[in-house]
C-alpha cells in the first residue's frame, strides 16, 4: 500500500514564500545528572566531529534562510535532558512534542534512549537515518554523538525547528543534514491534512487542504505541500555500504515510505530500526520483503511497552498474527506501537 493517489495534488508554479523563525527567545538550561535527572547548570556539548562533504541537492534547503528573526514568532529553547545535551529549538505554546521536551528534557524518552544507548556501541563509521524527523529530537541527539545524520521532514514550521536548533549546536552543520521532502513509493506531490497546534507530529496529507491555500490565496511548500520522493532516488548523495540506525514515524505512511527505499536499503548494513507500527503496516502489501530485508539483516522486533517502560520481544515469524495478539490488538485500536528491530550484537 503505497501513497494514496486520491491524495496527490498539482505543484504549485509560485516560488517558495518560505516564513522564517526566531524572535522573543528564551532559554531554560538543564543538564543530566546519572541518575537521568536534571540539575539547573549549564553543560557544554561534548561531541567528536565526524565533518562530512555538504551535500547539494535540490530538496537539502538552506537552514540560514530559515532561521531569520521574524518579529512577533514566539519560540522556545531548551536545553535536553540526555546525555550529551544540546540546545533544542521547540515550538512555543501547548504542542505535544514540544511540550513534553519542556517538561522532561526529551520526546519518547523511552524509545529514544533504547536507540541511542543502542547506537554508542555501533562502528564509528554508523550513520543516521531519520524519516519523519519532526523537530528533530532524535536527529539532534545522533549529531550530539559525532555520527552523521540524515533526516527527512516535510513540514514547514519542523523544519524551521530542525534548522534553527543545527544553527545552535556547534558542528551539527557539518553532520546534519535535513531533506525538505515526504518519502513516498512514487514521484508525487502531497498535501497537509489539517494542523492542528496541539501536535505538529500529527499531520496526515489531505488533498483539499493543499489545494486551498492560506492567506495569499496561493498552496505555499511546507505549508500546504512537500514534494513526495522515493529515498532510493537520493542514493547519489546518500551514504553507501555502511551500517545505519534507522527512524521511521511517518503517521501510517511507513509502507509507501519504506517501499520507495528498498532498493537504496539493500545496500546498506541495519543494525536498528524505530518504527512506528500501524494497522496499516500490517496490511502493506510490500510487508512481506520489508520482513525479508528485516531478517536479512538479523533484525529481531521488540514492542515497547509505555506504562511499565519495558520492550517486550516478538515472534518474527508469527507477524501476520500480530494482530491477534490481544495486548497488541489493544494498541493498535488506539494509536500505532512501537517497535525497535534490533540486531542483538551490533
Amino acid at each position: 500500500m503505497g501513497a494514496d493517489k486520491s491524495m496527490e495534488v498539482s505543484s504549485p508554479s509560485l516560488p517558495l514564500d518560505w516564513a522564517s523563525t526566531v524572535a522573543l527567545v528564551w532559554k531554560r538550561m538543564v543538564c543530566p545528572r546519572e541518575d537521568g535527572a536534571c540539575c539547573g547548570r549549564n553543560l557544554k556539548i561534548q561531541a567528536t566531529n565526524q565533518a562530512k562533504n555538504s551535500v547539494e541537492h535540490e530538496h537539502v534547503l538552506d537552514c540560514a534562510a530559515q532561521t531569520i528573526n521574524v518579529p512577533g514568532v514566539n519560540v522556545a529553547l531548551y536545553k535536553t535532558c540526555i546525555a550529551p545535551p544540546f540546545e533544542m529549538n521547540v515550538h512555543s505554546g501547548n504542542e505535544m512534542i514540544s511540550r513534553g521536551i519542556e517538561t522532561l528534557g526529551c520526546f519518547e524518552c523511552g524509545v529514544l534512549k533504547k536507540l541511542m544507548r543502542f547506537m554508542e556501541q555501533t562502528p564509528p563509521d554508523t550513520f543516521f537515518l531519520d524519516i519523519g524527523a519532526n523537530i528533530g529530537m532524535y536527529s539532534l541527539h545522533a549529531a550530539a554523538w559525532g555520527r552523521d545524520v540524515f533526516a527527512f521532514e516535510p513540514f514547514q514550521r519542523n523544519y524551521q525547528r530542525i534548522c534553527k536548533s543545527i544553527s545552535m549546536n556547534n558542528g551539527f552543520e557539518e553532520r546534519l543534514i535535513v531533506f525538505n521532502v515526504a518519502l513516498t513509493d512514487h514521484p508525487t506531490t502531497i498535501g497537509f491534512g489539517s494542523v492542528t497546534e496541539e501536535n505538529f507530529g500529527g499531520i496526515h496529507v489531505k488533498e483539499e487542504e493543499a489545494s486551498q491555500g492560506k492567506s495569499s490565496g496561493a498552496p505555499v511548500r511546507g505549508v500546504d505541500y512537500a514534494p513526495g520522493i522515493q529515498l532510493s532516488s537520493l542514493k547519489s548523495v546518500l551514504p553507501l555500504n555502511r551500517p545505519a540506525v534507522i527512524k521511521i514515524d511517518v503517521e501510517g505512511s511507513e509502507c509507501g515510505a519504506l517501499s520507495g527505499a528498498m532498493d537504496y536499503l539493500h545496500a546498506l548494513d541495519i543494525l536498528y530500526v524505530a518504527i512506528e507500527w500501524s494497522e496499516a503496516m500490517l496490511n502493506c502489501e510490500h510487508a512481506d520483503a520489508i520482513f525479508e530485508l528485516f531478517g536479512k539483516n538479523r533484525l529481531s522486533p521488540y514492542q515497547y511497552i509505555y506504562f511499565e517502560d519495558i520492550w517486550r520481544p516478538l515472534k518474527v515469524t508469527e507477524w501476520r498474527n500480530w494482530r491477534n495478539d490481544p495486548h497488541i490488538f489493544e494498541v493498535l485500536k488506539s494509536h500505532a506501537m512501537d517497535i525497535a528491530w534490533i540486531r542483538e550484537h551490533a
